[in-house]
């Protein structure tokens, strides 16, 4: 091979070597800027991943206050899980729950969550609450970084060795609102993230306000309800009392309209037993008038006649009439006393002991066929009290009818007084079926009744315990289930 040819063939190799060369770098280039663009998407890709599971953790965040705000949590629970949510969101553990008082600082409270530990309450001094009066009218409604210079959480500072503080202020109502601060070190996005924590406390000022709202239309419906039963029992009483006032009425008329025949038959009676005084001295002074030997004829036919039998009943018969009558008298007085409203005047001088005489004619029916009753009132000294008579008379009534009916099966009912220079002192008292201590204590009570359904309408005794109270008379219970009642009624002396 001539030198020409290695010539050649030289300059051939260096060109191919040239063109590898070329190759070669094209290649490494082309690999270098694959390389560069794979980095650079997996920077996006980590970017992305942390973005979404920055996303997710703050959706996670709102999820769960969304939960809490649609559970059943009182609202001091709601605002400790809320801050709790928050101090999870930043991984961190130190924070202040603040509740203050515009008008008066001193009912403010403070809470202080320290890492792992519960929630502990602490006393604010001077310092702090004047730093809190400075908020009466700073509602933000948003979080911002606060200066830890200041005393209020100078102590915060001392405990999280952190370097920045996050606090928000949010109304809890017109005179309260509320204080949270909370440790940080440092905040990733703090863009997005002061929009989620923005967002969560706007949503918890509306929660609070919701169930603030809740709990004032909670009072408002409970006022009504309770407004509207009170109405409802006052109607029921104005319907007892037009029934009693009808009653009432019916009594009077009814006792009108008896008396006046039973005041004919009254004094036809009387005359009736003076005719019969003429008829008997005209009959006298006939025998003496007759014969002796017509005496023994006259007395025959007195025999067959059973004549002796008809003038011995007549004489009776007459007279006990008479004290029917009489008893039906006072039986209707009685009535018109108790269809007495009493209403529009003032309280007058009567007898307790003649008022409860008059209260037993009216049940006396209900008592005198399987009931004993005793009295045990005394003559002296006499009972006398200012009062309206028809008005106790139907306490008096009240009291018996339900001693009788107490005592189904028939009983004592006792009625006894005594007196001392304050008081005159009245005990009914019967040996019926008793009360326990719950009934005892309701038995006064509107529409209370231990009588079946429709049977009485519980106002009997609910009534004459008002009557008493206006009386000022002091009542006391004594009762024992199976035993009996005794019922004291102390009245004050004229």
């Amino acid at each position: 091979m001539t030198n020409h040819d290695l010539q050649a063939q030289l300059v051939a190799t260096e060109k191919a070597l040239l063109r590898e060369k070329r190759s070669r770098m094209q290649v490494e280039l082309q690999l270098e800027e694959f390389s560069h663009r794979a980095y650079e998407s997996k920077v996006l890709l980590m970017e992305a991943y942390e973005q979404a599971s920055s996303k997710q953790v703050h959706l996670q965040f709102l999820s769960y206050l969304t939960s809490d705000i649609l559970s059943e949590k009182s609202l001091d629970e709601l605002l400790i899980a809320f801050i709790e949510h928050v101090l999870k969101l930043i991984d961190y553990k130190y924070a202040f729950h603040i509740k203050y008082h515009h008008e008066q600082p001193e009912l403010s409270s403070a809470l202080l969550k320290v890492e792992q530990n519960a929630w502990n309450e602490f006393k604010l001094n001077d310092a702090m609450l004047s730093y809190i009066i400075q908020f009466k009218n700073t509602n933000h409604d948003e979080w911002q970084f606060t200066e830890y210079e200041n005393c209020f959480f100078y102590s915060m500072k001392q405990l999280a060795v952190s370097k920045e503080l996050l606090s928000v202020v949010y109304p809890l109502s017109t005179t309260e609102s509320g204080l949270i601060a909370i440790a940080l070190d440092k905040i990733e996005n703090k863009t997005e993230f002061f929009q989620t924590i923005n967002t969560a406390i706007k949503q918890l000022t509306s929660a609070i306000f919701r169930r603030k709202t809740e709990e004032k239309l909670q009072r408002n419906y409970a006022k009504l309800k309770t407004t509207y039963d009170e109405l409802h029992k006052t109607q029921k009483q104005l319907l007892q009392s037009e029934k009693m006032a009808s009653l009432g009425q019916l009594a009077a008329g009814v006792a009108h309209e008896i008396n006046n025949p039973l005041a004919y038959i009254k004094s036809n009676l009387t005359t009736l037993l003076d005719y019969i005084d003429e008829y008997n001295g005209l009959l006298h002074a006939i025998e003496t008038l007759i014969p002796e030997e017509q005496h023994d004829k006259i007395n025959q036919i007195k025999i067959e006649r059973d004549f002796e039998f008809i003038e011995q009943d007549l004489n009776q018969l007459v007279p006990t009439t008479l004290q029917g009558v009489n008893r039906v008298k006072e039986i209707v007085d009685s009535l018109k006393s108790f269809s007495r409203a009493d209403d529009g005047g003032d309280a007058q001088k009567m007898s307790l002991a003649k008022c409860i005489d008059d209260s037993l004619k009216v049940v006396w029916n209900s008592l005198k066929y399987d009931h004993k009753v005793e009295m045990l009132i005394p003559e002296d000294p006499p009972l006398i009290i200012l009062g309206f008579y028809g008005k106790l008379q139907q306490v008096f009534v009240n009291f018996f009818v339900n001693a009788a009916q107490a005592m189904p099966n028939g009983g004592q009912l006792t009625i006894a007084a005594s007196s001392n220079v304050l008081q005159h002192t009245i005990t009914i008292t019967d040996t019926g079926c008793g009360m326990d201590e719950a009934t005892q204590r309701q038995i006064f009570n509107p529409f209370f009744t231990t009588k079946p359904v429709n049977v009485g309408t519980g106002l009997g005794l609910s009534v004459s315990f008002a009557i008493l109270q206006s009386h000022n008379v002091d009542i006391q219970i004594e009762s024992t289930v199976g035993v009996g009642t005794t019922f004291t009624l102390i009245f004050p002396r004229t």
